[in-house]
């Protein structure tokens, strides 16, 4: 009897320290939560804004275009592809690419300077045809009809209409009668004569070199 009630004693010692034991392990020993995931430092972008009131360069082919956009050496390289051809206005063509590309200067007046190139190309005034002629205020010619190396004469629309004369190249908008001419500025200036996209919506004079 002795022994049992020892055990027992014993165990009535002991459990409550361990229920003691069990209770202090219990609250110290608790779930972390979870952490909270690391959220990547992302640089901000900058807000994009497109203004639609911003002009669009147009993709095809215009005068405003060729003009800004073609290097006076591009604009010669088209000019010489016609100064190439065994015809009149080859050749009026080709003296005025060589009167441009040496800077040769006359002073006076655009029409003293488009003579000086048809008289240079072997087209003095006997070779010569006029195929239209009228008052500066119209009725304006049929611009179908004008061909490279033809001498035209209009009214110069962004210089107060006033008459000028030029050597005709190519067209650069026929709808919009922007061509690609050759000129001298006039007014007595002492500059060379040019590569110059004009509006010859206007034109009331044409000369044409003959054989």
């Amino acid at each position: 009897m002795k022994n049992k009630y020892t055990e027992k004693t014993m165990l009535l010692i002991i459990f409550p320290s361990l229920v003691s034991l069990f209770t202090f392990l219990s609250a110290c020993i608790s779930v972390a939560p979870a952490p909270e995931p690391v959220q990547e430092s992302v640089q901000e972008q900058e807000e994009i804004t497109i203004d639609d009131s911003a002009s669009v360069p147009e993709t095809k082919p215009t005068a405003t275009k060729r003009e800004k956009y073609l290097s006076e050496k591009a604009i010669s390289v088209i000019a010489r592809t016609y100064a190439i051809s065994d015809t009149p206005g080859g050749k009026v063509l080709a003296a005025a690419v060589e009167m441009v590309d040496d800077k040769v200067i006359i002073i006076g007046g655009c029409w003293g300077y488009v003579n000086a190139v048809y008289e240079k190309a072997g087209f003095p005034d006997q070779k010569r045809v006029n195929l239209y002629n009228a008052d500066k205020t119209g009725p304006y010619l049929d611009p179908s009809i004008i061909l490279p190396g033809d001498w035209i004469m209009y009214r110069n629309l962004p210089y107060k209409e006033i008459g000028h004369s030029a050597i005709f190249v190519e067209w650069i908008d026929f709808e919009r009668r922007s061509a690609l001419t050759i000129e001298y500025v006039g007014g007595r200036r002492n500059i060379p004569g040019r590569y110059r996209e004009a509006d010859i919506t206007k034109t009331f004079g044409l000369y044409r070199g003959t054989e």
